[in-house]
């Protein structure tokens, strides 16, 4: 019995050990993807002040579009970039709007952002 219990508690250890080297890699890729995540969202984010910001705007008539959605033209102006874009509403909970969409590609092409116009 002696020897059975010196061969497999040596074989339970390491089988246990691999476990929890496995359990950390795991964790370990997790917290990475969730880095990733964060990452990238904020770099969406930073796109998308730098394309919205401008000097003027002009705030067209909203249009209901289907559950209870509203589509909103919207015409902004930064220095001579100017552009007609349309920004998606929903309402959420009590009685809140938030922007649900936004057309950026308008924007890209007057040159907000930096970008040169396109032609």
């Amino acid at each position: 019995m002696e020897r059975g219990d010196t061969v497999i508690g040596p074989a339970v250890s390491a089988v246990e050990g691999a476990r929890r080297d496995e359990d950390s890699r795991r964790e370990e890729w997790a917290r990475r993807d969730e880095e990733l995540q964060r990452q990238e969202v904020e770099r969406q984010e930073l796109i998308m002040i730098s394309l919205l910001r401008h000097d003027t705007q002009t705030i067209g008539d909203a249009q209901r579009i289907d559950q209870g959605r509203f589509l909103v033209s919207v015409a902004l102006s930064k220095g001579k970039a100017m552009a007609n874009t349309k920004f998606t509403l929903a309402q959420g909970a009590a009685s809140r709007w938030f922007v649900q969409e936004i057309d950026l590609k308008p924007l890209q092409n007057a040159g907000f952002g930096g970008k040169a116009p396109a032609k």
